[in-house]
């Protein structure tokens, strides 16, 4: 893995989490600077990048894209619910 992966997993994580925490006190969580974190780690990504992973992080699929960071992305491919 990759130090871009690996922060971007960790803003994937921490996102997350925030929601988690958000939902638990009944209020909005904050997570417009992580979505802009996860957009310029993109970027940063190069083009040779996991065609999944670009896939997901794209369309802004997070759970989806931390999967596949986490070596699960095969229950991103086979899942029956999953279009992707």
């Amino acid at each position: 893995m990759t130090d871009v992966e690996r922060s971007l997993l960790a803003t994937l994580v921490d996102m997350e989490q925030e929601v988690e925490t958000a939902a638990r006190t009944c209020r909005r969580p904050d997570v417009i600077s992580r979505v802009n974190r996860l957009r310029d780690l993109t970027a940063s990504l190069p083009p040779d990048s996991d065609p999944m992973l670009l896939h997901c992080l794209q369309r802004h699929s997070w759970e989806k894209a931390r999967l596949t960071l986490e070596g699960r992305g095969t229950e991103v491919r086979h899942s029956p619910s999953s279009p992707v």
